[in-house]
């Protein structure tokens, strides 16, 4: 994780998963680009997962106390 940054009403997220050569020349971004809410991005060797997440969106119960 890079980035857990608290805004006005949620979170900013990113995290980078490193690929090594050969998993980078493998990686086919049709198959991960609509991962949950993220944006996904490709660069280099490394996928770039980021969001920003709005903490109105969780359950009643998620929220905590």
């Amino acid at each position: 994780m890079v980035k857990f940054e608290k805004t006005t009403i949620g979170w900013d997220i990113v995290f980078n998963v490193n690929l090594t050569e050969e998993e980078s020349s493998k990686c086919n971004m049709d198959q991960i680009k609509f991962v949950g809410d993220y944006d996904v991005i490709k660069d280099s060797n490394t996928i770039v997962f980021s969001c920003s997440f709005d903490s109105g969106e969780l359950k009643e119960d998620e929220r905590g106390r």
